[in-house]
Formats: C-alpha cells, sequence, structure tokens
C-alpha cells in the first residue's frame, strides 16, 4: 500500500536531515586546522605623523587623475585641475598660470624638481609647469595658503609642487630593462602627442631616457564659430637621467633641453615664437645615524622670443614686435633633518639662488 508524499511531510522529512547533519558538520569544523590571521595594523602615517610634518592645507594629485590629465591635456597644470582651491588663467594651450584661492603669478611658488622657477617672459607666458610635461610628473602636490619655509616660504597664495620619478635600480646581480610609452589624438586641429620613457640598470647605476612630443594647429569652436586663431602649438622636450644607489645613499643628475617653436595666445597680440629651457639639476639623498640629508643643484638656461605668428600678420625683420630674453639661474638647496624624539624633529637648511 502507498501513501501520497505531502508538502507537510517534505518539510518534516528536510529539517530531520538538517538536524542530523549538523553534529557532522560540526564536528568537521573543529576538526579542522586553525589558521590565525595576522595582525593588521589600520594606522596610517598621516595620523601618527606630527602636525610639523603634514600639512593640512596640502593636497595630493592621485595617480588616477593624472593618468587622465595627461590623456586629455599636454599642460603639467591640468594635473591640479580637480585640487581644492586650484584655478588656471588660460593663455597658451601650453602654459596656463596656475592660481591657488584667487592668487597667482609671484604670489604662486612653483617648484620643479626642488627648484623654484620663475617665468623668464615678464608677461609669464611660460610659467614653471611648462618646462616639465605631464609624463614625466612623478608626484604633484598643491599647497593653498600660507607655506612653511621649507616647502616654499615667501608665497602668499601657496606652493606648486612637482618631481620627477627616482631612478630604478635592479636587484642585485640582475639587469633591468623597463620602459613606457603613450599616444594620443584629437581630430579637433589635428592635435597629436607621444611621450615614452626607457630605463636600463642593475643595482648600482640607473640611466633613464624620456622624451615627449605635443603638436597641433588652431581648433575649431562650437556653435559653427569656426577655426579659432593663434590657438597651435609645437613642443618637444628631451631629458637623461643618471642615477647611482649605494647602500643608504642616492646621487641623481638629470640633462635637459626643452624647445617651443610656436605656441599661439588667442588673448594677447603676440605669440611665443621660440622658447628653449636647457637645465642640469643634481640631487642627493643620504640616511646616516643621526638623520638624513639632502642636497640639489640646479643650473638653467631660457633663451624665450615673442612675436606675431601668421595669423596675426607675421613678423619678419621689419614688421612685427618682438620682445627677446636670455635668462640664466643657478643654485642650490641642503637640508638636514635630525630626529630627536618620536615626537619632534628638527630641520636646518640653506638654499642660495642667483638669476640674471
Amino acid at each position: 500500500m502507498s501513501y501520497p508524499f505531502s508538502a507537510y511531510g517534505q518539510r518534516i522529512w528536510l529539517w530531520a536531515a538538517a538536524v542530523c547533519a549538523l553534529p557532522c558538520a560540526a564536528s568537521s569544523a573543529f576538526g579542522a586546522t586553525v589558521v590565525t590571521l595576522p595582525r593588521v595594523d589600520i594606522s596610517t602615517a598621516q595620523e601618527d605623523a606630527s602636525l610639523a610634518d603634514s600639512l593640512l592645507s596640502a593636497s595630493t594629485v592621485d595617480k588616477a587623475s593624472a593618468r587622465m590629465s595627461r590623456l586629455s591635456s599636454p599642460d603639467a597644470a591640468s594635473l591640479f585641475r580637480n585640487q581644492p582651491g586650484f584655478s588656471s588663467y588660460g593663455g597658451g594651450r601650453l602654459a596656463n598660470l596656475p592660481v591657488l584661492n584667487g592668487m597667482a603669478d609671484d604670489r604662486v611658488a612653483t617648484v620643479v624638481d626642488g627648484v623654484r622657477i620663475n617665468p623668464a617672459c615678464p608677461n609669464h607666458m611660460n610659467p614653471a609647469l611648462s618646462y616639465i610635461d605631464p609624463d614625466s610628473v612623478e608626484s604633484a602636490t598643491s599647497v593653498a595658503g600660507l607655506t612653511s619655509v621649507s616647502n616654499g616660504g615667501d608665497s602668499l597664495g601657496g606652493t606648486i609642487d612637482v618631481e620627477r620619478a627616482d631612478p630604478r635600480f635592479a636587484r642585485h646581480g640582475k639587469i633591468l630593462f623597463t620602459g613606457r610609452a603613450r599616444g594620443t589624438y584629437r581630430s579637433n586641429a589635428g592635435g597629436y602627442s607621444a611621450a615614452g620613457s626607457m630605463t636600463v640598470a642593475n643595482d648600482t647605476f640607473s640611466l633613464r631616457y624620456n622624451a615627449s612630443y605635443d603638436q597641433s594647429g588652431n581648433y575649431s569652436g562650437g556653435g559653427g564659430i569656426g577655426q579659432v586663431g593663434s590657438t597651435e602649438y609645437l613642443r618637444y622636450t628631451h631629458d637623461v637621467t643618471l642615477g647611482v644607489h649605494k647602500k643608504n645613499h642616492l646621487l641623481t643628475l638629470t640633462f635637459g633641453q626643452q624647445d617651443a617653436p610656436r605656441e599661439g595666445f588667442a588673448n594677447q597680440y603676440m605669440d611665443m615664437t621660440n622658447n628653449r629651457s636647457t637645465y642640469v639639476n643634481g640631487k642627493y639623498v643620504g640616511d646616516f645615524d643621526w638623520g638624513t640629508l639632502e642636497a640639489r643643484g640646479h643650473w638653467q638656461r631660457i633663451t624665450h622670443a615673442m612675436n606675431m605668428l601668421d595669423d596675426k600678420g607675421g613678423h619678419t625683420a621689419t614688421k612685427g614686435m618682438p620682445m627677446n630674453d636670455d635668462q640664466r639661474s643657478a643654485g642650490y638647496s641642503i637640508k638636514a633633518t635630525l630626529p630627536l624624539g618620536h615626537q619632534h624633529t628638527l630641520r636646518l637648511g640653506a638654499p642660495l639662488t642667483m638669476r640674471g
């Protein structure tokens, strides 16, 4: 004789099977090997640092934002466009002037590789950030407001600080060969950019070559307004970095040259018809028992020429409005950091800059 198996009976059997399985699962679990996870410290270095080490008004560009900025603009000032208190005065497409809390020009200190650079042009048509391509920037920090002496000092608006990456080295007994490349194209004005880097190194010596090329014609405005004159540009940059690493000591030397044969300024009567920057930067960082020593030295020559491009009438030996500048600068800075305890640090420094 057979009896129908109702839904109520199914639930009873399921509950009974689950209760019988619990002791088996429990015994299997208790018999398994107990794995102890390592302790995770969620405190950050920022929380452990003293107020003297952390500028409350400083903000650093994250890598995702920097990557998108490199693809959208050849101007290094674009790296900071999402930072608090930052804006820029648009002139040429390679030379936007940074603004912090509404202050610009000499009220904002621009530091490139530890060197405070002032524009050679009296009209500030070649800002300091135009001397480094965005792909070469490893860290970018903006300090809006009053700045400590070690980060710029006498700049009421704040400080813009960009730094190239330190040389890379291979493991002991190995050879490192690495590189990267990037290219972009824009249909408007036929603008394109290319940048690349190549490094060969062992555990003591490192040699790196960087190059970039940016070019664009006059772009076309929206709403059918047609071509916007004096918006073209051309720039190419080369630099070689030599690094020497020995235990707790690092020595870096960078030799570079940047040429901008033309850059139009749509909002000015003049354009940049030539700008060449030749520079040498050196940096030494060493860790000692008493603290850290950092020394930097630099030399730079800028030849700068302003006149009129063709869409403003052009220029010849007898026509135009020439303005030429030839500037040289050199200097050094020495910083020593001495920890005096868990909460106290002593910093000593001496900078010197000469321009002519």
